[in-house]
C-alpha cells in the first residue's frame, strides 16, 4: 500500500515571537469591529493561538501588554556588578569571600566567581618575581636603555655566568595523563606517578656561554673555613681562576650577578688583575641573564636522559658521582645551537624591560 505523503507546511508561517503594540491593536481592532478569529488569522499570518491569546489578554487586561515573564531575577544589579569588578581593578589579589563581605548581601561566592568569568575575568595563579622598587625598576630600564641598539654581535661577546644547585629528584618536568573521569580515576595506580623520597644528595654547579661556545658545567667546592663550610668568595674564586682565564679572549666582557661572592673585594681585584672587564648588572635581574633559562632545561634532560638514577643501588658518595656525570651528560646534550638561541633572545629581553618601564617580563 503506497504510503501517504506528509503535509507540506506553509512557507508563509511565521516565527513565534513577540508581538508588537501595534499588531495587538490590529488584532483586538478587528476583533471588535466584529471579524471572526479565523479570518483575522488568515488575513495576517499569524498563529490561531496567538489571535485567540491577544484577545483574551485584552479581555482581561487594559493595558495590552504581555505580563511579566516568568523566571529567576538575577542576584547582582548592574551596579553590584560595576562595584565587583572596580574592587578587582583596585586589589587584583581580593578572594570572593572578601568581595561577598563588601557588597553586604546574601550572596555565594560561586556566584561572585561566576560573574567574574562572564566578564572574561579567569582566576590564575601569581606569577613570583624578584622584589623590585622603583629605583631598581628605574636602574633595570636606563640598562636596557643604554643597550637598546646593540647588536647580536655585540651580545655574542658578552660571557653569560651563573651557578645552579641542582638536586636530585627536582626539576622533572610534568607528565600528562589520559582520564576518563577526573575525580573518579584521579588516584587510580595505573593513573599516578610515584616518587621516591629525596636523598637529600644536591650539588652547586656554574657554567657559562656566549655566542658560539660554552663552558663545561664545574662543580663548586664548599669553603671548609667559612662559617657554615658553604659556598664563599673563596669557592668562587678558585673557580674563575681555574676556568675563566682559558676561556676569556679581548674584547669580550664578563657578565655575573651581584650576589655577595661576586661582589667581594678579592673578587673585584682578580679581574681588575686579569684585565677583564665586567659589565655592570641591575639588581635582581635574572630575567636579563639568558643562561638562567637552561638551568631548568638541564635539570628536565637529566631524567629523560636517565630516568632510573634515582634507583641507582650504591653508596651516597657514588650515587652522586653518577648525579654529576648525568648532568654533565644533560648539559653537553642542550646542544651549542640552544645556547645561541638564549644569546639571540638579549634583544627580546632588553625590549621587554623597555616596555614594561624597567618592571617584570615574562622572561
Amino acid at each position: 500500500m503506497p504510503r501517504t505523503p506528509l503535509r507540506s507546511t506553509s512557507s508563509n508561517r511565521t516565527s513565534r515571537k513577540e508581538l508588537e503594540p501595534f499588531q495587538r491593536g490590529i488584532i483586538v481592532g478587528r476583533f471588535l469591529a466584529g471579524q471572526k478569529k479565523a479570518d483575522i488569522q488568515r488575513e495576517m499570518n499569524l498563529p490561531y493561538t496567538t489571535i485567540q491569546t491577544t484577545i483574551a489578554t485584552y479581555q482581561s487586561s487594559t493595558t495590552g501588554t504581555s505580563s511579566p515573564r516568568i523566571g529567576r531575577p538575577e542576584i547582582l544589579s548592574d551596579a553590584d556588578k560595576q562595584y565587583i569588578l572596580l574592587q578587582i581593578k583596585r586589589d587584583p589579589f581580593i578572594k570572593t569571600e572578601d568581595i561577598c563581605k563588601l557588597l553586604e548581601m546574601p550572596i555565594s561566592t560561586r556566584t561572585i566567581a561566576c560573574m567574574l568569568k562572564e566578564s572574561g575575568y579567569g582566576h590564575w595563579r601569581a606569577q613570583k618575581r624578584p622584589q623590585l622598587t622603583e629605583e631598581i625598576a628605574k636602574l633595570r630600564y636606563e640598562w636596557a636603555y643604554v643597550r637598546k641598539d646593540w647588536t647580536h654581535e655585540q651580545w655574542s661577546k658578552v660571557i653569560w655566568s651563573d651557578e645552579c644547585s641542582v638536586e636530585l629528584g627536582k626539576g622533572k618536568k610534568n607528565q600528562w595523563v589520559w582520564r576518563l573521569n577526573h575525580f573518579n580515576e584521579k588516584w587510580k595506580k595505573k593513573h599516578i606517578i610515584p616518587y621516591t623520597k629525596g636523598k637529600g644528595i644536591s650539588i652547586m654547579i656554574w657554567a657559562a656561554i656566549w655566542g658560539g661556545s660554552h663552558t663545561e658545567i664545574y662543580q663548586m667546592s664548599r669553603d671548609e673555613e667559612s662559617a657554615r663550610r658553604g659556598y664563599s668568595s673563596q669557592s668562587y674564586l678558585k673557580l674563575i681562576e681555574d676556568y675563566l682565564p682559558a676561556i676569556w679572549e679581548s674584547g669580550m666582557e664578563f657578565m655575573q650577578d651581584n650576589a655577595p661572592i661576586h661582589t667581594a673585594n678579592i673578587i673585584k681585584n682578580w679581574f681588575d688583575e686579569h684585565g677583564i672587564p665586567l659589565i655592570d648588572w641591575p639588581p635582581y635581574s635574572p630575567d636579563l641573564n639568558p643562561i638562567e633559562h637552561a638551568w631548568a632545561k638541564l635539570k628536565e634532560r637529566i631524567y629523560i636522559l636517565y630516568p632510573d638514577l634515582e634507583s641507582f643501588n650504591g653508596t651516597k658518595e657514588q650515587l652522586k658521582e653518577q648525579f654529576y656525570m648525568a648532568m654533565e651528560d644533560a648539559w653537553e646534550s642542550l646542544g651549542q645551537e640552544y645556547f645561541d638561541g638564549l644569546v639571540r633572545s638579549m634583544e627580546n629581553r632588553v625590549n621587554a624591560v623597555l616596555e614594561a618601564k624597567g618592571w617584570y617580563t615574562h622572561y
